[in-house]
């Protein structure tokens, strides 16, 4: 498809369908502004994989992480805190797996409380 008729709208709609975000490779660079990839970790939370470092911000792993909790295993260490990882674990309880050592036990309690509730119930 010609880069001409590849718009915003079209882009996020391919990077929601394909699970390995590789539409993200044919999104024109005139495209990929932090707008788009808040917008793009919104509809799919693997693309944060392909979100530059300078622009990973806290909103914006906090949305990926929120959309698939497997996400966090590419938010950078520092912006590991406890809010964004047990959103990540609300959402996908293995995302446990990368979450830093200090902040696992309150993750777990966090599992421990889901598994004694039925499903469907929000904790925030």
């Amino acid at each position: 498809m010609p880069e001409s008729l590849r718009t915003v709208d079209l882009c996020l709609d391919a990077v929601e369908r394909d699970s390995l975000v590789l539409a993200l490779k044919y999104v024109p660079e005139s495209l990929l502004t932090a707008d788009f990839y808040l917008a793009a970790v919104k509809r799919n939370g693997y693309a944060l994989e392909y979100v530059p470092e300078s622009l990973r911000t806290v909103d914006l792993c906090l949305a990926a992480v929120k959309q698939n909790g497997r996400a966090l295993q590419f938010v950078p260490e520092f912006l590991r805190t406890a809010e964004l990882c047990l959103a990540a674990v609300r959402q996908y309880g293995l995302a446990l797996e990368f979450v830093p050592r200090p902040l696992r036990a309150e993750a777990k309690s966090l599992l421990k409380l889901r598994s004694r509730h039925p499903a469907g119930k929000s904790f925030n």
